[in-house]
């Protein structure tokens, strides 16, 4: 949701300004190009570096969402990030506060009560797919997951199995050609899935990486080779982790599982007692921050710098949070990522992760260029 709902807009006020605009509209009014994808369009996503789409917008919701970044929000929220503008000066970029008359407002509000009622729907049909899909994995010792990641340097330990499942014949959805619409289904593969928790315990979301039948390797997908991406999330991930160990008041965050596990596999945190988790995202490792600053060296399609976190946290907006008891911070930072943005992302985090609880905080980088597991498996030869 937005950024700040400043005291004098009411509620009938700001969905009167999130409605004029269709928020697809808003994103190539800033020289954004989408294209269909379900039941959302997608985008490189403004707010990051990447080669990939990894940004839907949903003007049925009227919300858009980069899962690579985690940077969303409705209408306002997108003007406030593409301008570098306050929640007022957006306002008035959409056209300012007008007179709503009472009939306008009984009509907004039934709007509102349909658009949450949908969402309230969605999120219940996806924790009965969570707890389907959690119905059909079993442990993965003496699986393809075993297999993918002993090839990968990383043979299960009785710790990293905790949050980790076999699936041995997961549905893949994905999109026929680069010309298509509409994801279908392309086949079925093995799969490790990985529970994505919040702070309660409580399973929010599911972490699927997608396994090649025959080889101890991830998925190629079928299909459309730029948009099918062997890694996929079910449900939610943001404010969640993915435990690969047990909990300690020393924690060691990396964004991806194999990262992660090969931080602690090439000999690091382990006799200082770091317990491991995967944060899934960069984004979601770093949360919001309260604005951007224009990239040194990268463009938007329309010639203009392209945007990255200014590097102060957006305490309101956070993404992940250790619990109060953690108090030592490793955030493992992968050197193959696109430096300037992730470095911003990192030391948003990590002035998060101080600014919220008494804690000591470090960031160990991976040689650049690389990940941890690309570090590892050179090490091994």
């Amino acid at each position: 949701m937005s950024t700040s709902t400043a005291p004098r807009f009411d509620q009938a006020t700001l969905d009167d300004i999130r409605a004029r605009e269709p928020l697809s509209a808003i994103f190539e009014r800033f020289g954004h190009r989408l294209r269909k994808a379900g039941r959302v369009r997608e985008c490189l996503c403004p707010f990051h570096a990447e080669k990939t789409p990894s940004c839907e917008v949903d003007d049925t919701k009227g919300l858009f969402f980069c899962h690579g970044c985690t940077a969303g929000g409705d209408v306002i929220d997108a003007v406030m990030k593409f301008r570098g503008c306050t929640f007022p000066e957006a306002v008035e970029f959409l056209g300012g506060a007008r007179e709503i008359s009472e009939l306008d407002r009984k009509r907004l509000e039934k709007q509102r009560e349909t658009r949450e009622t949908a969402e309230r729907a969605d999120r219940q049909r996806t924790v009965l797919s969570v707890e389907r899909l959690l119905g059909e994995c079993r442990p993965i010792r003496g699986t393809r997951v075993d297999d993918y990641l002993t090839a990968r340097g990383l043979g299960p330990t009785a710790d990293q199995t905790r949050d980790l499942r076999f699936h041995p014949s997961l549905p893949y959805r994905g999109f026929a050609s680069p010309e298509a619409e509409e994801p279908e289904v392309l086949g079925r593969f093995p799969a490790m899935v990985a529970l994505i928790r919040d702070a309660a315990g409580t399973i929010i979301g599911l972490h699927r990486t997608y396994l090649d039948p025959v080889e101890p390797a991830k998925l190629k997908p079928p299909g459309d080779a730029r948009r099918n991406r062997a890694k996929k999330i079910l449900g939610e991930h943001r404010g969640g982790s993915i435990a690969l160990s047990m909990p300690s008041p020393r924690m060691a965050y990396g964004e991806g599982i194999e990262t992660t596990l090969s931080w602690r596999a090439l000999g690091y945190g382990a006799e200082e007692g770091y317990g491991l988790a995967s944060l899934v995202s960069l984004g979601n490792m770093a949360g919001s921050a309260t604005g951007s600053i224009p990239h040194p060296t990268l463009v938007q399609d329309d010639g203009r710098p392209r945007a990255i976190p200014n590097g102060v946290p957006d305490m309101e907006r956070p993404g992940f949070l250790p619990t109060p008891d953690v108090i030592d911070v490793v955030l493992i930072g992968d050197g193959d990522s696109e430096p300037v943005g992730t470095r911003m992302r990192l030391l948003t985090a990590a002035r998060r992760f101080t600014a919220a609880a008494a804690r000591t905080l470090a960031v160990h980088m991976a040689p650049d260029g690389l990940d941890f597991n690309d570090a590892l498996l050179r090490d091994l030869g």
